[in-house]
């Protein structure tokens, strides 16, 4: 099986959505993205800097409190820790409502999150699923 190539995608989670994380991890391994929980930034950094794993997920999942609260600050420590490199892209959950407004930030519900993912993953690993 051949690892992953692209930098997984962090999807901020409001504690408080409507969306279920643990669906909507399910939704994710059924659309054929693999995705990994983190249990706060600082995971989700050392999840997004290991390049040393053979596959990688497609999506970083991190909870929050508030997406309009703590989105800077995450963006600021993502920044830091990974300077050098280019912008990590960040996906923030809004249920379809705007939270953010920001250029550094993809915002949406899970049709944005589904073709986001397409765009940025350019073939999907199917064959990972046959293999769970």
């Amino acid at each position: 099986m051949q690892g992953n190539i692209h930098t997984p995608l962090l999807v901020l989670l409001e504690k408080k959505a409507v969306v279920d994380h643990n669906l909507l991890k399910q939704w994710l391994e059924i659309n054929g993205f693999l995705a990994w929980n983190a249990a706060d930034i600082f995971d989700a950094l050392e999840e997004l800097a290991d390049f040393t794993v053979r596959s990688r997920p497609d999506v970083i999942l991190l909870e929050v409190g508030s997406l309009a609260d703590d989105f800077r600050m995450i963006r600021s420590i993502v920044d830091d820790g990974r300077a050098g490199e280019a912008n990590q892209a960040i996906f923030a959950l809004s249920e379809g409502r705007k939270t953010l407004n920001h250029s550094g930030c993809y915002e949406g519900d899970l049709n944005q999150l589904k073709a986001r993912l397409d765009r940025i993953i350019p073939k999907r690993n199917f064959a990972r699923q046959a293999a769970v």
